[in-house]
């Protein structure tokens, strides 16, 4: 009987997650627990450490090429960028160590983390905003190069997604880059399939979204694909990578 719900249940999260919608909802996300805060006393400088030890995986390596492929060559280092839950800032990292000058906004849900990026990255002209997780409140419209939003989207559903990308419209300029990653349905890859079934089948809603859909959403409000990529394997879960345009 088990099997037949744990079917079922499958076959309806099929139809549902392109559209962002979950069975069960989905898990929360975006707060550090008091444990994870306690990272220093248990021998790590900081909390990139702390976490890429406790997964084991190289998440950092992996960031610095995102950044290497979409941002190096594009961007002058004077540019202002607008990160939407940074988290423990391996993205904001690998950009910052190669773009030493830009303006960093990071806005954070989690109070903890936005002190702690605060002081992480106080070297460089960086401020962390907190949030309530619903808007970029404090962001200037017109006021933004750069939009990043890196293991966000992989939480919410697609109403929340299409609210954020509201507010990253409104903030962006023309000419301006968003970067964002998504599970997208609409792809084949091995490792999109292997996450796919992975997640579903032990009860990690993830919201899978369609990548034309959203591309549908982002055009009308004036933003052109420029690349995406699907990296890992049949055994690894990584999202697919986006870099879009401000063209109107």
């Amino acid at each position: 009987m088990r099997a037949i719900k744990r079917k079922v249940k499958h076959i309806i999260f099929k139809i549902l997650q392109p559209y962002g919608f979950s069975v069960d909802g989905v898990k929360p996300a975006g707060y550090i627990s008091k444990e994870d805060r306690s990272y220093r006393e248990k021998g790590f400088k900081n909390l990139r450490n702390y976490f890429e030890n406790k997964w084991g995986s190289t998440v950092q390596e992996r960031c610095d090429s995102y950044v290497d492929k979409f941002f190096v060559g594009r961007l002058s280092g004077k540019e202002k960028v607008l990160e939407i839950g940074a988290g423990v800032g391996f993205v904001t990292k690998s950009i910052l160590e190669r773009f030493p000058s830009l303006i960093f906004y990071s806005f954070e849900l989690d109070g903890y983390l936005a002190k702690y990026l605060e002081e992480d990255f106080k070297e460089y002209n960086f401020s962390s905003i907190s949030c309530d997780g619903k808007d970029l409140s404090g962001a200037s419209d017109d006021s933004t190069d750069v939009a990043i939003a890196f293991g966000v989207f992989t939480y919410l559903n697609f109403s929340n997604i299409v609210k954020y990308i509201d507010e990253v419209g409104r903030v962006t300029k023309k000419g301006s880059y968003f970067f964002f990653d998504i599970f997208d349905t609409d792809s084949s890859s091995p490792s999109m399939v292997s996450a796919f079934e992975h997640h579903s089948e032990n009860g990690d809603n993830r919201p899978y979204i369609s990548g034309k859909l959203l591309e549908k959403v982002l055009f009308k409000k004036g933003f052109k694909m420029l690349e995406s990529f699907q990296e890992g394997s049949d055994e690894e879960y990584f999202s697919n990578k986006f870099l879009y345009e401000k063209v109107v």
